[in-house]
């Protein structure tokens, strides 16, 4: 089988990824202790918060493989779709985090 050739915007987009998951899990983490009204709005992150570490292990393990299996199969559009999705997905859920820190005083 002929190797891939890399993507440095694939790359880029798996780095984007992760770095605002790991935002997301701190931020996370910090809402849930310190800010009364702040809740965990999915359902299956919520389950890993009741265990912190668990969660921690899940943003700092599992996603980093999934995200290096999107790129290994990147030569399937499903996967390359899949890398565009997480992009978008975890850069919004991080700009909406971002906007919700003035509320936090409020």
């Amino acid at each position: 089988m002929k190797r891939q050739p890399s993507s440095g915007f694939l790359i880029f987009l798996l780095i984007f990824t992760y770095l605002c998951s790991l935002f997301d899990l701190w931020y996370t983490l910090y809402a849930v202790e310190y800010i009364g009204a702040a809740r965990e709005v999915n359902p299956v992150f919520a389950l890993l918060l009741q265990n912190p570490l668990l969660a921690v292990l899940y943003k700092y393990a599992v996603l980093p493989l999934a995200l290096y299996l999107l790129y290994r199969f990147r030569r399937f559009g499903v996967a390359r779709f899949g890398i565009y999705l997480c992009a978008l997905c975890f850069g919004l859920t991080v700009a909406y985090q971002l906007l919700m820190i003035p509320r936090w005083w409020v």
